[in-house]
């Protein structure tokens, strides 16, 4: 099989399950808020809007929610954040947002400035119609503590998100999200292979404690790893990974992760990869 048609392949099998679970949303009626929730780097972004473009055509009109845009200020000189953590986000407000939601009234969506580390202002005002949707994103969005007492439970549909190579050892079973991260967070975040390690280790305890265990009640599970994305996201990676040195805490966890990479033969050119393809939130 060639390069592009592996791409092609792999592509429309993730279009064709996120197709079949909008429909699903579809079909459930009663359905006026969809939960997207998953670990770090499972491509919730993405799902969420491609969930959202295939109930535009069965007449669903969409409002996406980012839980991110509800996290609390950070205050001046606060220990580093727990981003992982529920205690994180600003519960009252989202509350508020989703009791005027569910009751037909008007909603301010705020703006969460992450390079200022507070919210700047409102991002978006909605009114949910007779027959719109509000989708919510987030890593804490299947926690009960999101929505419970605010949304009757026939009206919510869960989708829990995940990415894994069911190809490859058990101890490898992470990496997959692990390499997306590091291509993210040096594309997109300024952060170098050493920061990202720093930060995955709270990242993997956090999601132990407060994302996984809610899995469970999910109404449909989807992995979004694609058969061909290794070999778009080694080359990236591993110029990334070049800069761990011998001296650093993390040299050994780069070389494991070299390891990893090195499963994969082949690189592939981003050209390769499609404009609307979930791995541009990583390559760009």
């Amino acid at each position: 099989m060639s390069t592009t048609e592996k791409i092609i392949k792999s592509e429309q099998k993730y279009n064709s399950i996120v197709e079949t679970t909008a429909d699903a949303v579809f079909e459930s009626k009663k359905t006026r808020l969809v939960l997207v929730a998953g670990p770090s780097c499972s491509g919730k972004t993405t799902t969420t809007r491609k969930l959202v473009e295939h109930l535009e055509h069965h007449g669903i009109h969409s409002h996406m929610i980012s839980i991110d845009d509800f996290y609390k200020d950070i205050v001046k000189d606060e220990a580093e954040r727990d981003f992982e953590s529920l205690e994180s986000i600003d519960l009252d407000n989202l509350h508020e947002v989703l009791s005027k939601l569910s009751a037909g009234e008007r909603a301010d969506i705020p703006n969460f400035d992450f390079t200022e580390a507070r919210k700047i202002g409102i991002r978006d005002s909605i009114v949910l119609g007779e027959h719109d949707i509000a989708m919510i994103e987030g890593l804490h969005a299947l926690n009960p503590a999101i929505y419970k007492n605010f949304v009757d439970e026939d009206k919510i549909f869960r989708i829990f998100l995940d990415c894994y190579d069911t190809e490859i050892e058990s101890k490898f079973a992470k990496y997959p999200r692990l390499t997306r991260r590091l291509v993210r967070d040096s594309n997109f975040r300024n952060a170098d292979a050493e920061k990202t390690f720093y930060l995955w280790k709270n990242v993997l305890k956090g999601e132990g404690k407060y994302i996984y265990p809610f899995s469970l009640l999910s109404d449909v599970r989807i992995n979004t790893h694609f058969d061909y994305e290794l070999s778009v996201l080694k080359p990236y990676a591993k110029r990334i990974l070049e800069y761990v040195g011998k001296s650093s805490e993390y040299f050994e966890k780069a070389k494991e992760v070299l390891k990893y990479l090195s499963l994969q033969k082949e690189e592939t050119p981003c050209e390769f990869v499609p404009t609307d393809s979930m791995l541009r939130e990583f390559i760009g």
